[in-house]
C-alpha cells in the first residue's frame, strides 16, 4: 500500500510514494493558480475546505490510490468555519505521523548527497521544532540533533525589504517573507559595509525571535545607528545599499559565531546548509 506526505504551509504540496518510488508530486499552487500558495497557513484560499478533498479524489481517479499505509504531515490543519478540522478526517490512512520542520530539511539535504556523514545546519524563520538546529548525520540511516538555538536569522534579514526603496514593497510582510531576501542579496553588490553600524546589526541578529517585536528591534537598531526605518520614507540609493550590505555581513558573522564550535567538534566532514536561510548564496560563497 502507498504512503502519502502532506505539507500545508507556503508552497504546500502532496507527495505519494509506493515502495520507495514516487508516484506523484502535487503542488497546491497549480490547483489554485496562486504563486507560493499554502493550504493552512500562507496565502490560504477560501476553497481550502474543499481543496484537500479534491486532491485526494484526484489521486484516486488518476492513480487508483484511495487508502494509505501512512500519512506523514507537517503544518496541515485547516479551518472550516470556527472548527479546526484535522488531516486525519480527510486523508484515509492506517497511521498518521507528524513530521518536523528542520529535521525534514536536514533529511532532504543529506539524502540528496552521496555523503556517508555530514554536519547539517537547518535555519530559517522557524517551524514546529525551532529556528536554528544543528544535526550530525553519522551514517546514511541516522540523523541526530546536536544543538538547538533560539535565534532566528531569517525574519530579521528579510524585514529590511519593507524599508529599502529599490525593492517593491509587498502588501504584507508575510508575503515579502518569500521574496525580499533574494532582492536584498542583489542590492548587496552595490553597497559597502558601514563599520560603525556593524556591531549594532550583529546585536539585532542575536535578538530572541518574536515576530511581534520585530518593529521594536528595528526601532532600537535605528536609534543606535541614526537610521530611520519608516515605510513612508524608504531608504534609497547608497544609503539603502549600505544597509543591505551591512546586514548581510552581520548575518554571516553571527552565523559563523554560532557554528564554529561545531565545525571544531566535527572536523573533516561535509557541511550542509538547509532551510530558507541556507539559500543565502552570499553566505554559501563566503564559506566555500
Amino acid at each position: 500500500m502507498a504512503n502519502i506526505s502532506f505539507y500545508g504551509s507556503h508552497n504546500a504540496s502532496v507527495v505519494v510514494e509506493n515502495q520507495g518510488e514516487i508516484i506523484v508530486v502535487i503542488e497546491v499552487e497549480r490547483f489554485l493558480s496562486q504563486k507560493n500558495a499554502g493550504y493552512s497557513q500562507y496565502l490560504v484560499s477560501y476553497t481550502r475546505t474543499f481543496l484537500l478533498k479534491h486532491i485526494i479524489e484526484y489521486i484516486k481517479d488518476e492513480y487508483g490510490i484511495f487508502e494509505y499505509d501512512r500519512c506523514y504531515f507537517l503544518n496541515s490543519d485547516t479551518i472550516e468555519g470556527n472548527t479546526k478540522v484535522h488531516y486525519q478526517k480527510l486523508i484515509p490512512a492506517k497511521e498518521y505521523i507528524e513530521c518536523f520542520h528542520h529535521l525534514s530539511h536536514a533529511a532532504c539535504g543529506f539524502y540528496q548527497t552521496d555523503y556517508n556523514e555530514a554536519l547539517i545546519v537547518s535555519f530559517d524563520g522557524g517551524g514546529n521544532d525551532g529556528f536554528f538546529n544543528i544535526y550530525h548525520a553519522k551514517d546514511r540511516k541516522t540523523i541526530n540533533i546536536v544543538e538547538k538555538f533560539n535565534i532566528d536569522l531569517g525574519f530579521p534579514y528579510m524585514s529590511f525589504g519593507d524599508y529599502l526603496g529599490d525593492i517593491r514593497r509587498e502588501p504584507a510582510l508575510s508575503i515579502g517573507n518569500l521574496v525580499y531576501s533574494g532582492k536584498i542579496m542583489g542590492l548587496c553588490s552595490y553597497g559597502n559595509v558601514n563599520e560603525n553600524w556593524l556591531p549594532y546589526f550583529k546585536e539585532y541578529y542575536r535578538k530572541k525571535p518574536d515576530g511581534n517585536n520585530y518593529l521594536q528591534y528595528l526601532s532600537e537598531l535605528g536609534s543606535q545607528t541614526n537610521l530611520s526605518f519608516d515605510i513612508n520614507n524608504r531608504m534609497t540609493d547608497q544609503l539603502g545599499w549600505d544597509v543591505a550590505k551591512t546586514s548581510q555581513v552581520a548575518f554571516e558573522e553571527v552565523f559563523i559565531e554560532m557554528i564554529k564550535p561545531f565545525l571544531n567538534k566535527f572536523p573533516n566532514i561535509p557541511l550542509i546548509l538547509v532551510g530558507g536561510c541556507g539559500l543565502n548564496i552570499l553566505l554559501n560563497t563566503s564559506l566555500s
